[in-house]
């Protein structure tokens, strides 16, 4: 039997910096890289060409929503940044938790909730436009929002009440936040970096304060009806990537961690135990 060995090149001294890059890359899953590789890819657009952003219908307009049937705006906004302080804020926050999220449900459940998070944060931004149209006439009709923060809050707020209260340290400030009051700090350093009020993240707090299971985790028969609709050529191009994450056991996926539930076996039932007369 011939024993291969494999022979790792270093390299090259210079290359050294991007060696914590490569690593942080590794292990990200294949979701997160398709969402953050997204984000990135839009905010170079908007780079080269401020305009071309929203000529390509990507930011979440409730007019267009609503009145032009353009629903693909309703996921595509998720992806659009025009401040790089921003883009990098949503990542450093979101990277931690959304890539635990995949390696916990797997990337299928991950993209399946990211799209339907996306969907339901900015339909109830849509909801409001329309709802304040008496108070506010057509200003919120016409304002145009993007970003990762909506889903990014709707994640923090939804999951609170599976964690206790704990601090949070708001790196490299040497300060400490509760857990409950870290949603907060988001919402405002996004306001202060994209110097707007951005109303799309406050509609994504009270909604998921209000409808916490709104965002929580697909269970497996909806996953299933996700696979079915995509078909196995799409499923197999995913699972063809190395960092494609697997579905867990059939089970109850919950927001801290796995609850295994016994799949009864109906074509081999458990026989009922047999009980001796006494003799």
């Amino acid at each position: 039997r011939i024993k291969w060995t494999r022979f790792v090149t270093p390299l090259p001294t210079g290359l050294s910096p991007i060696c914590p890059l490569m690593g942080l890359l590794e292990n990200t899953p294949l979701g997160c890289r398709l969402v953050f590789g997204l984000c990135g890819g839009y905010y170079l657009v908007f780079l080269l060409e401020p305009h071309l952003l929203f000529d390509l219908h990507v930011v979440c307009r409730p007019k267009d929503v609503i009145y032009g049937w353009q629903v693909p705006r309703l996921l595509l906004a998720s992806f659009a940044h025009s401040s790089l302080l921003g883009l990098l804020l949503a990542g450093l926050v979101s990277w931690r938790r959304f890539a635990a999220l995949e390696n916990r449900a797997g990337t299928t459940a991950f993209l399946t909730w990211f799209v339907m998070t996306s969907l339901i944060v900015h339909s109830a931004y849509c909801l409001v436009a329309v709802l304040t149209l008496p108070f506010l006439g057509d200003w919120l009709m016409n304002s145009e929002v993007h970003g990762l923060y909506p889903v990014l809050v709707a994640n923090l707020v939804s999951s609170i009440k599976d964690t206790d209260n704990s601090s949070v340290w708001l790196w490299p400030l040497p300060f400490y936040v509760s857990t409950r009051n870290f949603p907060l700090v988001v919402m405002t350093l996004s306001w202060l970096l994209h110097m707007d009020s951005h109303l799309d993240v406050s509609v994504a707090y009270f909604t998921s304060v209000v409808f916490p299971d709104f965002f929580e985790e697909p269970n497996s028969d909806f996953l299933d009806r996700v696979e079915q609709a995509l078909g196995k050529g799409f499923q197999g191009l995913l699972q063809g990537f190395d960092c494609f994450v697997c579905r867990p056991p059939v089970g109850e996926v919950s927001g801290l961690g796995l609850k295994f539930t016994e799949v009864p076996d109906l074509e081999n039932p458990p026989k009922p135990p047999v009980v001796e007369a006494p003799k």
